[in-house]
């Protein structure tokens, strides 16, 4: 058995395999391209992972720091830190006391005791699937949270998201402070949004209910139809994505980020913003019978066009009749 002190660095190198290694307080072992350690054993030291190497089955007190390659089977006991740049990371095991870092990349098969924890940073998602359960989960700035089955007590949300399994469905959640993505083959049953957003990005959402400051976005392969846009909300038509007979009511903004809004009714006090690449698009039969009237044009920063709406007279008619 190798023990690395303080001071040390052991370098696994091409063609190596390295086995039952313990890391000592400032100590270090590198697994470079071609080599691979298993079963280290990591006492308040680090080990790292680069390109084209291999770690299984270490067990973590310390430090392990993943910049790329493959990383299988670590456990993270009480003080032990995973943090994961990149690569693959798979089966980490977190006891109590054990925190997992992720700030790149998809982890899978990962599990928690309670009082373990996790922190998922802009660029990196976790899998929940079905089976597991996290007792203390951070979304930090872009982290995602990938819903297909299992449970999450103590979710802490800084702005990440959290995203429905493609065939999952997710049902009587609160989105507050944050997103919720529903992308296709996934399904969203009876959600409240309050000072959060919820993206469409081809899957399925019925009951929805908006509250204050809460937006809706259309995202590439995303159709939302008969969508009422109320006083405070805004809907964001990202490129790719399609809102059909949407209605603004007053005070609501839709904004066409580069989609397409086919049928739009803009009631009074209602706002349209046409953003670069955006399309608005009237079907002939309704173009026929009306022309736009009360409506203004106004170039924004971005070189798209606002589109705001004033009635002509007192009478509240969205559009006035071509005689």
């Amino acid at each position: 058995m190798t023990t690395v002190s303080a001071g040390q660095i052991l370098i696994v190198s091409s063609g190596q395999v390295d086995s039952g290694t313990v890391i000592l307080n400032g100590g270090q072992e590198v697994v470079e391209a071609g080599g691979t350690a298993i079963g280290t054993v990591v006492s308040n030291g680090a080990v790292q992972v680069d390109s084209g190497g291999t770690i299984v089955s270490a067990n973590v007190a310390g430090y392990q720091n993943v910049y790329a390659g493959m990383v299988s089977g670590t456990t993270l006991h009480g003080g032990g830190t995973q943090v994961i740049y990149g690569g693959s990371v798979s089966e980490t095991d977190i006891q109590k006391g054990g925190i997992l870092i992720g700030e790149a990349g998809t982890l899978s098969g990962v599990t928690e005791t309670l009082g373990g924890r996790i922190d998922l940073e802009s660029g990196a998602s976790l899998v929940l699937s079905s089976g597991t359960s996290f007792s203390n989960v951070s979304l930090i700035y872009g982290g995602q949270l990938i819903l297909s089955g299992g449970t999450v007590h103590g979710l802490h949300l800084r702005g990440g998201d959290e995203v429905v399994g493609s065939g999952f469905s997710l049902s009587g959640k609160v989105v507050s402070g944050y997103g919720l993505v529903v992308p296709s083959g996934a399904t969203a049953i009876d959600m409240t949004v309050k000072n959060g957003q919820i993206v469409f990005e081809g899957g399925t959402v019925t009951g929805l209910r908006l509250g204050p400051n809460a937006s809706e976005a259309v995202a590439s392969g995303g159709v939302l139809s008969g969508t009422v846009v109320s006083s405070g909300l805004t809907l964001y038509v990202s490129s790719g994505g399609t809102a059909t007979q949407a209605t603004v009511m007053s005070g609501g903004t839709i904004v066409l980020a580069g989609g397409t809004a086919k049928d739009l009714v803009v009631e009074d006090g209602g706002n349209e913003i046409v953003a670069s690449g955006g399309k608005l698009i009237v079907s002939s039969g309704t173009f026929g019978q009306y022309v736009a009237a009360g409506f203004s044009l106004s170039k924004d920063a971005t070189g798209g066009t606002d589109i705001s709406y004033k009635p002509i007279s007192g009478a509240h008619t969205p559009l006035a009749a071509h005689h």
